[in-house]
């Protein structure tokens, strides 16, 4: 009679099942199995988390490294997979509760603000206009949209010399200035300047 060799356990219902077994049943259960498993990968997400802080900057590295590589795989499965894809997103992409969670969160102070981060960095990387920035720097770029999103939809966060004529993603080049200012400007780097009641500065 095969019992589970860790707690003894001897239900076979309880016993973890395995085909190659000639009853169909490992020695050991269910839960001993599980905790078993729980611990091997606790222990393998420790000695990960460790080898990454041994080794900083391994990951983004390999991906600048291996940038073509990676895109070519990802697009590789993504053809081989098609079907799996749009099944998914039929069923997980496009329920009411699923787009309601994103038009709360798009909605919400945080999400707002890092739409805004997000657009101009997208912008500016298009355009390769994004200097090598200091932790100083990224928080004071960061600031500038948090208190552009505090203020609301009135202000915008506005680049001095625009970023399609060679300005930077840069706080030196940031202001903030009213929309209806910014709508204004557009992209012409030879209009006006603000007058002190359109614009403010870090």
């Amino acid at each position: 009679m095969k019992v589970c060799k860790v707690c003894g356990e001897s239900d076979y219902s309880k016993l973890k099942k395995n085909k190659k077994s000639k009853d169909g049943v490992a020695g050991i259960c269910n839960k001993c199995s599980y905790a078993r498993y729980s611990e091997d990968t606790l222990k393998e997400e420790k000695h990960r988390a460790q080898w990454l802080k041994d080794n900083p900057g391994y990951g983004k590295q390999y991906r600048l490294d291996n940038k073509e590589r990676i895109q070519e795989r990802d697009r590789q499965y993504y053809q081989d997979n098609k079907d799996h894809y749009k099944e998914y997103f039929r069923i997980h992409g496009r329920t009411d509760g699923y787009r309601l969670a994103q038009e709360r969160y798009h909605q919400s102070e945080r999400g707002k603000l890092i739409d805004s981060i997000r657009s101009s960095r997208r912008r500016a990387h298009k355009r390769d206009q994004t200097p090598e920035l200091t932790e100083q720097e990224k928080a004071k770029i960061m600031l500038y949209y948090t208190i552009s999103n505090y203020l609301g939809k009135d202000w915008h966060v506005d680049h001095i010399y625009p970023i399609d004529k060679g300005g930077l993603h840069h706080p030196d080049n940031l202001q903030i200035v009213t929309k209806e200012y910014n709508l204004q400007k557009s992209n012409n780097e030879y209009f006006r300047s603000p007058t002190p009641l359109e614009y403010f500065r870090i």
